[in-house]
C-alpha cells in the first residue's frame, strides 16, 4: 500500500494536514511547491534556528514580511550574548546570503532581495506540521536548558 493509499484510507478521519503527514511518513517525501522534498532535506531545513524563525514568522504574518521586521522578530525571541548591533549585522548577512535563498530554492518562500521582501510560496503550508514539531522540541529543550542563547 502506497502513502497515498494509506492517506486515502483515512479520508473520513483525517484532515489535509494529517493526510500529508501520513504521506510524508510512508513515502519519505513532502510536497513543496510542486516538487517532492525528501524528509531528510525537510528536517535539515528545520535544524537551522534561523530558518525556523523565518518560516514561523511568515506563517504568523498576513503575507509578505520585510527583512527588518524579520530581524526584529528574531531579536525579540533570542537571548543574545553579544551586542545587538553586531548580532543584527551577522543575522542580516546570514539570512540574505544563505537562509533565504535556500528556503526559496526549496519552494517555501519567495524572496525579493532588491525590495528586501519575503512572501509565502506554495510549499510553505507543507512544512507547517513539521515546523510545529520542531518548535515543540526546541521549546522543550529551551525549558530544560533554561533558555536558548545565541552566541554572536
Amino acid at each position: 500500500m502506497t502513502g497515498a493509499d494509506h492517506a486515502s484510507a483515512l479520508d473520513p478521519l483525517a484532515n489535509n494536514e494529517e493526510r500529508d503527514a501520513i504521506q510524508t511518513l510512508t513515502e519519505g517525501t513532502v510536497q513543496s511547491d510542486g516538487n517532492r522534498l525528501g524528509t531528510t532535506e525537510l528536517f535539515t531545513v528545520l535544524t537551522h534556528p534561523e530558518k525556523r524563525y523565518v518560516l514561523t514568522y511568515l506563517l504568523r504574518s498576513d503575507g509578505e514580511i520585510t527583512i527588518t521586521d524579520l530581524v526584529d522578530y528574531v531579536i525579540a525571541q533570542a537571548t543574545l550574548t553579544g551586542t545587538e548591533p553586531h548580532f543584527r549585522r551577522r543575522l542580516v548577512g546570514e539570512l540574505t546570503r544563505t537562509h533565504l535563498p535556500e528556503l526559496e530554492a526549496d519552494g517555501f518562500i519567495e524572496y525579493n532581495a532588491e525590495r528586501q521582501l519575503i512572501c509565502p510560496a506554495a510549499g510553505l503550508s507543507a512544512v507547517e506540521p513539521h515546523l510545529k514539531i520542531a518548535l515543540a522540541q526546541q521549546s522543550s529543550r529551551a525549558e530544560s536548558d533554561d533558555e536558548t542563547v545565541w552566541d554572536f
